[in-house]
């Protein structure tokens, strides 16, 4: 799999559309993301700490692992299905509780893929 690494922390991407973009692993702390349509890109392991999502649309987005901590969102962010969200980390306890995922015990496990041989 190709991986993005990508950093934009701090950058004002507000409202640019980024639809399906691979954002592997992607470095989006602090970013200004309020509108961004992010609708089936995949955030896997993106580190989102502290970005602003209000009004941004991540549905069918791969959130698998991606860091969550401190993000601002609101009630127009859109969300993907409860068990993508469930599958990212540092969930805000304000998105648990609209989305009813339990705490973490462990880190989620990735689903296995068929070798290759």
């Amino acid at each position: 799999m190709q991986q993005s690494r990508a950093k934009l922390q701090k950058a004002n991407l507000v409202r640019v559309k980024l639809q399906g973009a691979n954002l592997i692993e992607a470095d989006l702390q602090e970013a200004n993301l309020v509108g961004v349509k992010l609708q089936g890109a995949n955030l896997r392991r993106a580190k989102l700490q502290g970005a602003n999502l209000m009004e941004a649309d991540l549905q069918e987005a791969n959130l698998f692992e991606a860091n969550l901590e401190n993000i601002k969102f609101d009630s127009q962010t859109q969300w993907p299905a409860q068990d993508k969200i469930a599958k990212a980390v540092n969930i805000p306890e304000a998105l648990r509780q609209q989305f009813q995922i339990e705490q973490e015990a462990s880190a989620p496990s990735e689903p296995q893929q068929p070798s290759e041989e």
